[in-house]
């Protein structure tokens, strides 16, 4: 039991770490999204060609969903390794208002 208490202790930072990144690559892909359908949207204004968005619409749309998907296996990979009981009670200590306590972990159990 001690042998898997610490493959598992081991691999939390490493867990945290990619969850970290397919964060920032996800933010970096609405970033990227933005900016191109930005520049698509002020070269449609100075062509004045206004009548329709859906293009630049849909090509927004297609980063989005890419970026969604990295959010989407960030929370994965947050939901795998939970919060620890020490994670928890240090939160608890930490937060001084029972408000922003019941917010971050929820109701304490009788």
């Amino acid at each position: 039991m001690q042998v898997v208490n610490a493959a598992e202790e081991s691999l939390v930072p490493i867990v945290l770490a990619l969850r970290v990144a397919l964060e920032a690559v996800g933010g970096f892909w609405v970033a990227i999204g933005f900016a191109y359908a930005l520049m698509e949207l002020i070269t449609a204004h100075l062509k004045r060609q206004t009548l329709s968005f859906t293009a630049i619409r849909l090509t927004f749309s297609r980063y989005l969903s890419l970026a969604l998907e990295f959010q989407l296996a960030s929370d994965i990979l947050s939901t795998s390794v939970g919060p620890s009981w020490a994670r928890d009670r240090k939160t608890r200590r930490d937060c001084r208002h029972p408000d922003c306590v019941e917010l971050l972990l929820g109701p304490r159990n009788p």
